[in-house]
C-alpha cells in the first residue's frame, strides 16, 4: 500500500512551499496540503515519516513546483513573524474568529484604526502590518469600534471648506460640513 500510495504522490502530487505555513517540502494533491512542520495546521504524521526516510536513505525529491515567494510581497509565509512594532499605553487586544472558525487575539494600536465599510483596519504587533478584520467576526466588538475615530472629511468636503475659508463665502452644504464637523 504505501508504495501506490508513493507511487500515486510522485505521479499526482507536488511538492511545494506548504501555503499555510511557508516550509518547503509540502506536497499538494488535489488541493490538499500535507506539510510535515509540526506546528502546522495542515500537519499529517506519516508524510512527514516518509519525507524523513526518504531524506536518510538519499532517494531524490522531484523539484518544486513553485518558485519560492519573493521577500517584498509573502514574506509572512516564508519567515516568522518577528519585528520591534510597539504599541505602548494605546495596545488594545481584538478578539477574531477566522473563516475556519480558529479564535486568534491581535495586538493592535488603536491611533491606528480606521473604520473601512465592512471591515475595521488597524496596525498589528509584532510586525506592525496593516490588516483588515471583519466586523462580524471581532468578538469584542462594541470595544474596538468604541475606539475607532470619528470619520474624517472626504476629499470634496476638504474642498469645500477650503474654498469657502479662503473667499470668506457660505452656502448650505459648506454649512452641513460645520455641522457635520463642529471642530473645525
Amino acid at each position: 500500500m504505501d508504495f501506490f500510495t508513493d507511487l500515486l504522490l510522485i505521479l499526482a502530487g507536488k511538492e511545494c512551499n506548504c501555503p499555510y505555513c511557508g516550509r518547503a517540502g509540502a506536497r499538494t494533491f488535489l488541493s490538499i496540503a500535507k506539510c510535515r512542520n509540526p506546528n502546522c495546521s495542515r500537519y499529517n504524521i506519516e508524510y512527514a515519516q516518509r519525507f524523513e526516510i526518504r531524506k536518510e536513505t538519499g532517494q531524490s525529491f522531484p523539484p518544486t513546483s513553485r518558485p519560492a515567494p519573493s521577500p517584498g510581497g509573502s514574506q509572512a509565509l516564508t519567515s516568522p513573524l518577528s519585528g520591534t512594532f510597539d504599541a505602548g499605553a494605546n495596545r488594545m487586544d481584538i478578539h477574531y474568529r477566522n473563516f475556519s472558525g480558529q479564535e486568534k487575539t491581535f495586538t493592535g494600536d488603536r491611533r491606528t484604526l480606521r473604520d473601512r465599510k465592512k471591515h475595521i483596519s488597524v496596525c498589528i504587533a509584532p510586525t506592525g502590518r496593516r490588516v483588515a478584520l471583519a466586523k462580524e467576526r471581532i468578538l469584542n466588538r462594541d470595544e474596538v469600534e468604541s475606539q475607532v475615530p470619528p470619520a474624517s472629511l472626504t476629499g470634496i468636503e476638504r474642498q469645500v471648506l477650503a474654498y469657502h475659508r479662503k473667499r470668506g463665502s457660505t452656502s448650505p452644504r459648506f454649512e452641513a460640513i460645520q455641522r457635520k464637523y463642529p471642530g473645525l
